[in-house]
């Protein structure tokens, strides 16, 4: 407070302070008072202070006189602040996750609180956690939550709740983002492959030092359960090629033609096949369960003749259906298939005057070339029309050889086609390094399902929706697999 002297007032001035809450106590000054004196009032509160505003009397008196002001005191409630340990957050379906949250008192707050997460989307909930806060450290707790099998899919914004929150808490919202459903498969996979309804992965390999040669494990997964599974002699770096059957064919980069078939139940048949470690093999079978394949032979030094063909593994008849066009060299290129299996599309690596994508009519055996098309990927529907991405855009070539670019729908981090659903026709699949983007062709809308780790597989299911294979390091490698409708 300043005091200020009148008619010429000096002397020894004492200040204290009346009307005080319960609780509350005053330590008064005394100020030498020469024209003008400065000074500071104390006051105290015990705990039984009840919080609130309190108008109170400040008085100085000296030599017989006195002078008052009216000033409010304001106890503020005790409360806490919180601060989340991050800023995103991830939970998968029929999954749990931790949040990570720092408490701290503020005005005294002594005791316990109760923490929640509030704004949580459907199908997820919290464990309310009770944390001991004392005035002079702060508390870490974890807050545990779980997804339901049909929690929806997003992101959203979670605040931490707590009836003692203070105002000045500026860290106590977070992102979470509820994704699909995912299973360990182990700490090494690869060769992500369809199977009816389910999936085929190399799952392991392990140097045999009896044979002095590497043995592979392969297994199948249904409904997110290993269904069937099987270890391989002497098969290194297998290749996985599926069957209409759901069986599938395991063929050894080192192996030559040697390979093996294993059925749905795990049981592995020694067998062989055409391919040469040179060919581009298409990775699914066509509507009539024939393996399409660029078929390459050297012909000497820096030689090599290309073909195009394709491999019935029932009867192991190889037919080749032209041997004019310029494939490439050495696996260049990729083949792509539509969901039906009825039309395929072989797009080279470069292009080139004599270079040409390829389009296979599997149901006639025709095939037509057109010009190559500047793109990042590519996938075909049912009725054999191509659609691309490039950049961040979606394209489409039309019959008349048009190409149509729908500049309204957005595709950040410019994803590369899966394919189109073998169940929902107008749904078009791709992933991201953000995880996967789901495209309605209809609608022309776009949906981001955001997933954990590295995407290192993906492919369409043959009951519709799409099978994703990611990895993570967290100390060692682990991969999982997650099913996406």
């Amino acid at each position: 407070m300043t005091l200020s002297a009148t008619q010429n007032f000096t002397g020894d001035v004492t200040v204290s302070a009346t009307d005080l809450p319960a609780g509350v106590t005053v330590t008064p000054i005394t100020l030498k008072l020469n024209g003008s004196a400065y000074g500071e009032v104390t006051l105290t509160s015990d705990s039984s202070v009840a919080p609130g505003t309190y108008p109170i009397t400040l008085t100085a008196n000296g030599g017989g006189k006195s002078s008052s002001a009216k000033v409010n005191l304001v106890v503020p409630k005790p409360s806490v602040n919180v601060s989340v340990g991050t800023y995103s957050a991830y939970v998968s379906r029929e999954g749990e996750a931790s949040i990570s949250v720092n408490v701290s008192s503020v005005n005294g707050f002594d005791g316990t609180t109760t923490l929640t997460l509030a704004d949580l989307p459907t199908g997820v909930t919290a464990t309310p956690v009770t944390a001991q806060v004392s005035p002079t450290t702060s508390t870490t707790v974890k807050i545990p939550v779980t997804a339901a099998a049909a929690a929806v899919l997003g992101t959203y914004t979670v605040k931490v709740s707590t009836p003692d929150l203070s105002s000045t808490s500026h860290n106590a919202s977070f992102q979470l983002s509820v994704m699909p459903k995912r299973v360990l498969v182990g700490s090494s996979a690869s060769s992500l492959t369809p199977s009816g309804t389910g999936v085929w992965l190399v799952t392991g390999s392990a140097y045999n030092s009896t044979t002095y040669k590497t043995d592979t494990t392969v297994s199948r997964y249904v409904s997110g359960k290993q269904s069937a599974s099987v270890t391989l002699a002497d098969m290194s770096s297998p290749r996985l090629l599926p069957k209409a059957d759901g069986s599938v064919l395991a063929m050894g980069y080192y192996s030559g033609t040697s390979a093996f078939t294993v059925s749905t139940t795990g049981t592995a048949t020694a067998t062989t096949h055409p391919f040469s470690s040179n060919d581009t093999i298409a990775g699914v079978p066509d509507t009539k369960g024939r393996i399409w394949f660029i078929q390459r032979a050297s012909t000497g030094v820096g030689g090599m003749t290309t073909g195009l063909a394709h491999w019935d593994p029932a009867t192991g008849t190889v037919v080749q259906v032209d041997s004019a066009t310029n494939y490439g060299y050495s696996q260049s290129g990729q083949f792509v298939v539509s969901p039906d299996g009825t039309t395929l599309l072989f797009v080279p690596s470069y292009s080139g005057s004599t270079n040409k994508v390829v389009k296979i009519n599997a149901a006639a055996g025709t095939i037509s070339t057109i010009d190559l098309i500047s793109s990042y990927s590519f996938a075909i529907d049912k009725a054999g029309t191509i659609w691309m991405t490039d950049y961040n855009q979606l394209k489409r070539l039309n019959a008349d050889g048009s190409i149509t670019t729908f500049t309204n729908l957005s595709l950040d981090g410019g994803p590369q086609l899966i394919g189109f659903d073998r169940s929902a026709s107008h749904i078009l699949w791709g992933r991201s390094y953000s995880g996967v983007v789901k495209i309605d062709t209809t609608a022309l809308s776009a949906t981001k399902i955001m997933l954990t780790g590295n995407i290192s597989g993906a492919v369409a299911m043959d009951n519709g929706g799409i099978s994703v294979m990611t990895s993570e390091y967290t100390g060692q490698s682990s991969y999982y697999l997650s099913t996406l409708e």
